[in-house]
């Protein structure tokens, strides 16, 4: 027990807590399209290459994999290949920075609760308006 709790406050000390490291759906390949599926980004047999390569959290991964939405309402994932789709020739690392710049944008826009409100402030005297989302 001690040695355990050892290795776990080590910062060094990398835990593994991807339980399923290859492609849960048992098929061949996982895939990533755009929202109409006419573009194949990203390929791979195994889910750890979206979770680590792409910086796509696990869980999400598995909730837009599984119940079919958009990831960053842009993108699709997919355990079946579409026959009209073209394969991209945009490299991993050009496609992970992709995904960078839409988070980015996507969290901007994305309200941090659902009831907020958008809010803008004028000021009376110089009549400066000041808009804030939400």
């Amino acid at each position: 027990m001690v040695l355990e709790q050892y290795f776990l406050l080590l910062p060094e000390f990398d835990l593994n807590t991807i339980r399923v490291s290859n492609n849960p759906s048992g098929s061949s390949a996982l895939f990533m399209y755009n929202r109409d599926g006419s573009i194949c980004y990203y390929k791979s047999t195994k889910q750890i290459d979206f979770v680590c390569t792409l910086g796509i959290h696990k869980v999400t991964f598995m909730k837009h994999l599984e119940q079919g939405t958009y990831y960053l309402n842009k993108y699709l994932f997919s355990v079946d290949e579409l026959p009209n789709a073209e394969q991209s020739d945009i490299t991993v690392e050009q496609v992970a920075t992709m995904l960078d710049i839409d988070r980015v944008t996507n969290n901007k826009n994305k309200a941090l609760v659902p009831f907020s409100v958008a809010v803008t402030l004028i000021n009376i005297e110089t009549k400066k308006q000041h808009k804030f989302p939400g």
